[in-house]
């Protein structure tokens, strides 16, 4: 079923029902990582020190990369 929003634009309840749903899981994904940082600190700082380790060694690979295309 086509609904018109404020502006005019055609959509679907299923376009609609998609956005609410995505809303829905960030919120939970929010609440979920600040349950984590809550009640083990010591755990979400070790994550978050080898997520930037992985992201560190990524852009160095990265680098690597383009300076042997150069080359």
């Amino acid at each position: 079923m086509s609904v018109r929003d404020g502006a005019g634009n055609v959509g679907t309840r299923e376009v609609q029902g998609m956005g609410q749903a995505r809303r829905i899981i960030t919120w939970a994904v929010v609440i979920f990582v600040l349950y984590t940082i809550i009640t083990s600190p010591v755990r979400a700082a070790d994550l978050v020190q080898v997520g930037f380790t992985g992201i560190s060694h990524a852009a160095k690979a990265v680098g690597t990369f383009m300076s042997s295309l150069i080359k």
